[in-house]
């Protein structure tokens, strides 16, 4: 992380950091570099105890990937399916894959929230803020 932090750091500080009132292109790059140095120190110095059972370690991180899996292939198929087959049926697909990040989730109420969201997404982006955005491909 600390390695990946200087990267950061050094290509924010070979662009223009701006000014407060107008940033630049390598200010995000140079903030983001930094905390990621502050939080790889943080980690680098903190000593976690290792657990003694190790059934109990992978039980551990298999609960902690789920979440991890569902969230980021939720977002890769919304980026993949936007384009395609438009705003209503990506949104209700980021929601159904995000779904399964909860252990106890019940079909129902996730399809729910996922037609209510996706009716939400097409009414702020397309009336609300008039965006040209497709919501159903060829619609």
């Amino acid at each position: 992380m600390i390695a990946l932090a200087a990267v950061a750091i050094r290509e924010g500080m070979a662009h223009d950091l701006g000014r407060m009132a107008n940033i630049g292109p390598g200010f995000f790059p140079l903030m983001l570099g930094m905390i990621l140095a502050v939080l790889g120190a943080a980690i680098l110095f903190v000593r976690e105890t290792v657990p003694e059972d190790l059934a109990d370690t992978l039980a551990e991180l298999r609960q902690a990937l789920r979440p991890l899996l569902c969230i980021c292939g939720g977002v890769a198929a919304f980026a993949l399916l936007i384009g395609r087959v438009g705003l209503v049926p990506a949104t209700m697909a980021v929601v159904v894959i995000g779904g399964f990040a909860w252990r106890d989730a019940r079909p129902m109420p996730v399809l729910l929230l996922a037609i209510g969201l996706s009716a939400f997404a097409a009414l702020v982006f397309r009336i609300g803020l008039g965006m040209p955005m497709p919501l159903l491909k060829g619609f």
